[in-house]
């Protein structure tokens, strides 16, 4: 009766280990099925947005580029602008500050 026992006892503790090593195996394999494409996802998310913050960095350092240059174009412009003015306006004002002071 006892070897019974113990027979028993020895199949029960084989066949948990064999479910158990076979459930770690499941779990490694249900691990790497899951885990490995979530990272693979995860890291060209990660990829991809730094490339489009990267493209969106460049292209508002080229747009900012561009409004200066434009703006420093104009002021440049109108300063030319502006003393054309003043050569034609000083000898007017001249002769309307001699109408008016006599």
């Amino acid at each position: 009766m006892i070897e019974q026992v113990e027979v028993v006892v020895v199949i029960v503790v084989v066949v948990t280990g064999v479910v158990v090593v076979t459930g770690g195996v499941a779990v490694a394999a249900a691990v790497v099925v899951v885990v490995v494409p979530v990272v693979v996802v995860v890291v060209v998310v990660v990829v991809v947005v730094v490339v489009v913050v990267v493209v969106v960095v460049v292209a508002a350092a080229v747009a900012a580029a561009a409004v200066i240059v434009v703006v420093v174009g104009l002021v440049i412009d109108e300063g030319k602008e502006e003393k054309a003015a003043a050569r034609i306006v000083r000898p007017t004002e001249a002769v309307v500050m001699t109408m008016i002071t006599g």
